[in-house]
């Protein structure tokens, strides 16, 4: 297996007759990739110590080997390349300084949130759900679509609902849609605190709007 891309630890399984998907998780056999734990950890600190050193979110390398060649590395293939380390470890201190780092990987494509999901499909810590929950506004329509699915699972406490809260603030339709869908879960003493800041917060028209739909 080449270790330089993003294996598949997950597959999409969907039950008959139901039109909602779920994804079944598997490990990542650390031996596929390397000899021992400690040459896996060893690749780890060389590069986050490349990705730390770089001015830049790419860099190119032309010409390279040959005139007429050039290489680019960017900081998301070097964060990709973490991630599957720290998860294939199981090792949580090293998800978290990935977390840090998820905005780093491409995500025009699934790249970012293919990341994402192998990562923080089962949050283990403050920063994993944290990192999770801003997924939910994240750039990246992949990335905020996969968050919401996980999201949407979860059992949430009151600071998670003010974070989601906060995320009314962008206009993007689906960010709004999935923060209307997740703050509806409140009980409703909690929902009309909710609506309450809202009110309090801002009188534009379009966030009198999202207060209604609560």
């Amino acid at each position: 297996m080449d270790c330089w891309k993003l294996p598949a630890v997950f597959v999409l399984y969907v039950k008959k007759n139901n039109p909602d998907a779920d994804y079944i998780y598997s490990g990542i056999d650390l031996n596929d990739f390397f000899e021992n734990e400690e040459e896996a950890r060893n690749h780890y600190s060389i590069l986050k110590k490349i990705a730390d050193s770089m001015k830049k979110r790419k860099t190119e390398f032309s010409p390279c080997i040959f005139p007429w060649y050039k290489a680019v590395l960017t900081k998301g293939d070097l964060v990709i390349r973490m991630a599957v380390i720290a998860y294939a470890l199981s090792d949580d201190e090293l998800i978290d300084d990935v977390c840090t780092r998820i905005s780093e990987v491409d995500g025009n494509y699934s790249e970012r949130s293919d990341v994402l999901r192998m990562l923080l499909h089962d949050p283990h810590t403050e920063v994993q759900k944290n990192a999770l929950l801003d997924c939910l506004a994240d750039k990246a329509d992949y990335s905020r679509t996969n968050a919401y699915y996980i999201v949407n699972k979860m059992d949430l406490d009151d600071n998670d609902y003010r974070k989601i809260e906060s995320f009314l603030k962008y206009k993007a339709e689906d960010i709004r849609k999935n923060v209307i869908s997740l703050l509806r879960k409140q009980d409703a003493g909690k929902l009309a605190e909710t609506a309450g800041r809202l009110v309090s917060d801002n009188n534009s028209i379009s966030l009198m709007k999202e207060v209604q739909k609560l």
